[in-house]
C-alpha cells in the first residue's frame, strides 16, 4: 500500500444509519454500502435501546512471539494531522435519532502499549463540532 502525506487523504461522505424496525446498523462511504451489524450483536441495548459508551479507535495484532505491527498510518498522534491516523467530527446518534456532539469533558483515552501506540484527543472550544482524535504508531513490540 503507498500512502502520500503531503496532502489531506479523506474528503469521503459517511453516514451511519439504523434501521427503527429491526435495530440493524448499515454503514455508508460516498452513498455505497460498505457495514452491516445485525441487531443481534447488540443484545445487551435491546432491553434499553441504548449504549453506556461509545468508542473509536484502532486494533492490531500479531503472535505473541512477533513484533506488533504499526496502527494507523505508523505514525505517532503528536505528527498531527498530514501524518497520523485520525477520527474527526466525532458524533453519538441517541436513542430518539438525534444526532449530538460528546461533552469535552466525557471523553476518555484508553491506550494499552504507550511505547508502541497513542492517542491523543483534539477539541476547539471556539469550534465544538471540531472534535478528532489522532491515533497509533509504529508499532515493534513484542508483548
Amino acid at each position: 500500500m503507498i500512502t502520500s502525506f503531503k496532502s489531506h487523504l479523506d474528503s469521503s461522505f459517511k453516514n451511519w444509519e439504523q434501521n427503527q424496525i429491526k435495530g440493524d446498523w448499515w454503514f455508508a462511504c460516498n452513498d455505497e454500502d460498505v457495514g452491516y451489524w445485525p441487531a443481534s450483536l447488540f443484545k445487551s441495548w435491546r432491553e434499553s435501546n441504548a449504549a453506556s459508551y461509545a468508542s473509536w479507535g484502532g486494533q492490531v495484532y500479531s503472535p505473541v512471539t512477533e513484533k506488533s505491527p504499526p496502527m494507523g498510518s505508523g505514525h505517532w498522534p503528536s505528527e498531527g494531522f498530514h501524518k497520523s491516523a485520525y477520527v474527526s467530527n466525532l458524533q453519538i446518534i441517541n436513542v430518539n435519532g438525534r444526532v449530538f456532539n460528546p461533552q469535552t469533558g466525557t471523553v476518555k483515552l484508553h491506550e494499552t502499549m504507550r511505547s508502541c501506540y497513542k492517542a491523543r484527543f483534539v477539541h476547539d472550544a471556539k469550534k465544538p463540532w471540531l472534535k478528532s482524535f489522532y491515533y497509533g504508531g509504529p508499532g515493534g513490540c513484542i508483548v
